[in-house]
C-alpha cells in the first residue's frame, strides 16, 4: 500500500510540480534561477506546513468524517473550474476570489521583490 502511495505521489510531482519548475526555470538565467528554486521550495514547504497545521487543528475541533463527502465534492468542483480556467474556458472572466487572498498575494509579492533585490 505504501509503495502504491509513493508511486501515485511521485506521479503527482512529475506531472504538476515538475512542470512548474521547468516553466519558470526556462525563463531565468542561472543566478535568478537559483533564487527562484529557493523561493519555490520555501513557499511549497511553508504552504504544506501551514496546511498541515490548519487541518490538524480543524481535525481536533470538527468531526471531519461527517463532512468527508461534501469536502471531496467541493474540492473536485474547485479543481475542475481551476483546470477549465487554465485551459482558457473562462478567458476574460474572473472567478470569485477567496477573501483575504489579495492581501496575502500582495505581501508575498513584496517579499519576493525584497529577496530578488537583496534588501
Amino acid at each position: 500500500m505504501l509503495f502504491v502511495a509513493g508511486l501515485l505521489t511521485g506521479f503527482h510531482c512529475l506531472t504538476m510540480c515538475g512542470n512548474l519548475v521547468i516553466g519558470y526555470s526556462l525563463r531565468c538565467d542561472r543566478a535568478v534561477g537559483i533564487v527562484n528554486h529557493a523561493l519555490y521550495n520555501a513557499a511549497r514547504l511553508g504552504s504544506y506546513a501551514l496546511t498541515g497545521v490548519l487541518l490538524g487543528y480543524l481535525g481536533q475541533v470538527v468531526n471531519i468524517a461527517a463532512f468527508g463527502g461534501t469536502a471531496t465534492l467541493a474540492g473536485g468542483i474547485f479543481l475542475i473550474f481551476f483546470a477549465l480556467k487554465m485551459f482558457g474556458f473562462f478567458s476574460g472572466k474572473t472567478l470569485p476570489e477567496i477573501p483575504g487572498t489579495r492581501s496575502l498575494r500582495e505581501a508575498l509579492a513584496r517579499l519576493v521583490a525584497r529577496l530578488r533585490t537583496g534588501a
